[in-house]
């Protein structure tokens, strides 16, 4: 029987971790070596060949092996305490090898399972991350910048999308992520997917650096892809620009913006700038709500923005409100549950081509379009604040339909079982009564 790719990921996954983890080497260092591993095997045949040739002869005295492992130094941006045993190179590169067979999404699966291993803190989950490109639907020839790189989770996958709908690797792909491991981490990890990846910039600087971004040779780029779930102050220089609420005067015209942020962002006074600027230059087209299980470690609802610099005719004005925060998760794999994520991009995509949606929603999922004269802004104090945004002010769930005739069935069930109980309770009472009054 053929087991289901997403346990087949997971399974390999441990395998590489828990053969490095027998060797009293941390979770997040045999991540990395795991990640590295992939990378040369992916990108340097040479040195692979030579760890092929190192782990036939599997004697710690033969020199290739040694040469082998002197080759592996991981980049200086990836800090780990330990050194592979000798042991160790030729069980990885028999099991890589072994993992390879198995086709490029089983290997690239592994890949991100390794990323998100290696990375200490906050990242996108993986599910979100596909989502996100789903709902961007970035065609060939797409320039993408993600200017908070953690794992480049969010730049391997819009690779995948463009290369799986056009027939090849048509993209260009630039970020900055932080010095240290997660620079280190989304190299390893462009690199493990035969991504170029010399548009990632060291440092977080510039992520937000005023009007003049530019990328490719000195264009803007086509798609910004952005989580700042964690908090928007934590991204450096970025706190002012977004505050001015300028992201849309990164993107040339017909430019594409996905934004994560905390669901306070919408609604609190700090961030009034930034709604008015989405409101009143109709730059958003859609705010979706998505459930907590995604992201089990943040405390506060979670909103996706997508956003515009210059929205289509079917959907100026307008505004695509939803709510999916009750569809259900798959907690062990963060996944929506079922399939369900393509629910949430069937209604962005009617949205997209009408104006409308035409149909109800699906159980757990609710949305209103809202035009933008209907935006709402929140009081402060005697003055009129900025645009309040919070997708629980426009989408107000329709209780589910209720079958009537079913539940009357049920009833009626209910009371002839309820009936019986009661029968044979009274006879029960009656023999006791009985045995009493001859005792």
């Amino acid at each position: 029987m053929r087991m289901d790719p997403e346990r087949l990921i997971g399974n390999y996954t441990r395998k590489v971790l828990t053969t490095l983890k027998s060797y009293d080497i941390p979770e997040t260092e045999a991540a990395l070596y795991g990640l590295y591993f992939l990378s040369v095997q992916q990108s340097d045949q040479y040195r692979w060949m030579d760890l092929r040739r190192a782990e036939d002869a599997r004697d710690p005295a033969v020199w290739k092996l040694h040469e082998a492992i002197e080759g592996l130094a991981l980049p200086g941006e990836c800090v780990v305490q330990n050194e592979l045993p000798d042991e160790a190179v030729w069980k990885l590169t028999a099991l890589f090898d072994e993992i390879s067979l198995k086709g490029d999404d089983i290997l690239m699966g592994v890949s991100d399972r390794l990323a998100e291993a290696a990375h200490r803190g906050y990242s996108t989950p993986l599910s979100v991350a596909d989502l996100i490109v789903e709902l961007a639907d970035p065609p060939a020839g797409t320039t993408v910048y993600d200017p908070a790189c953690r794992t480049g989770s969010l730049l391997v996958r819009c690779a995948r999308h463009v290369a799986r709908n056009a027939k090849g690797p048509d993209i260009g792909l630039y970020g900055a992520a932080p010095e240290g491991e997660e620079y280190c981490i989304t190299r390893l990890n462009l690199k493990a997917n035969n991504l170029e990846n010399d548009g990632i910039s060291k440092g977080l600087e510039p992520v937000y650096p005023g009007r003049d971004l530019r990328v490719a040779g000195g264009r803007r780029p086509d798609l910004v892809l952005l989580d700042l779930v964690e908090s928007p102050g934590n991204v450096r220089s970025g706190d002012r620009g977004f505050l001015r609420g300028e992201l849309m005067e990164y993107l040339p015209p017909g430019g594409f913006l996905a934004l994560l942020l905390p669901g306070k962002v919408l609604a609190g006074e700090r961030y009034m700038r930034f709604r008015e600027r989405l409101v009143e230059q109709d730059a958003l087209e859609a705010i979706v709500r998505l459930p907590n299980g995604l992201f089990p470690m943040v405390r506060v609802d979670v909103d996706l923005l997508l956003v515009r610099r210059e929205k289509p005719a079917e959907t100026k004005g307008r505004v695509l409100f939803a709510d999916a925060s009750a569809l259900p998760v798959d907690r062990g794999r963060r996944a929506l549950a079922g399939g369900l994520a393509g629910k949430i991009v069937g209604l962005y995509s009617a949205f997209r081509r009408e104006g409308e949606v035409a149909g109800p929603d699906a159980p757990g999922l609710h949305h209103r379009i809202v035009l933008t004269p209907e935006i709402e802004r929140v009081k402060a104090g005697s003055r009129d604040g900025g645009y309040d945004l919070d997708v629980s002010r426009y989408v107000v769930p329709e209780p589910e339909p209720v079958d009537l005739e079913a539940e009357f069935a049920r009833l009626a069930e209910y009371e002839r079982w309820r009936e019986a109980l009661e029968w044979a309770m009274e006879g029960q009472m009656r023999g006791v009564l009985e045995r009493m009054r001859r005792g």
